[in-house]
Order: C-alpha cells, then sequence, then structure tokens
C-alpha cells in the first residue's frame, strides 16, 4: 500500500518525538491524506490541501476532458 511509508513514519515521529500535530498542509494526494489519517486514526486531524496545487489538478482535469471547438467562419469576396 503506498501510504504506509508516511503512515509508518508518522507513527515513529509519535511515538519518539511526541509529535502530535493538529492541522497538516498537503498537494492534492489521496495517499498522503489516507497515510495521515491511519497514522492519527484515534484523534480528529484537519487536513488542508494548498490551493495553489488545487488550482492545478483542477485546470489539468479540466483540460484533458473538455475540448473547446472554435470555428471560423471565411468570408469569401
Amino acid at each position: 500500500m503506498a501510504s504506509f511509508p508516511l503512515e509508518h513514519y508518522l507513527k515513529w515521529l509519535r511515538r519518539e518525538c511526541r509529535f502530535e500535530p493538529e492541522t497538516f498542509m498537503i498537494d492534492c494526494s489521496d495517499t498522503e491524506a489516507l497515510g495521515i489519517n491511519k497514522a492519527f486514526s484515534d484523534r480528529p486531524i484537519c487536513i488542508l490541501y494548498c490551493y495553489w496545487h488545487l488550482w492545478q489538478a483542477w485546470e489539468k482535469q479540466i483540460t484533458a476532458k473538455v475540448h473547446l471547438m472554435v470555428y471560423s467562419k471565411s468570408c469569401i469576396f
């Protein structure tokens, strides 16, 4: 599972360094969100998504799925 390395690292930080954040900011990664939620499954954690990464992902998906066709009319005199 792709989220395991992050989950394992965060659990280690909690155990060894008493790392107990309330909030994380990440890019648009479901894998990161899953790893964070699994590492902190015993309490609520706030995950914020970076606006720039959200915009980038949104724009990429829109341009991949929506194709605008531009028609031009030529006039012959």
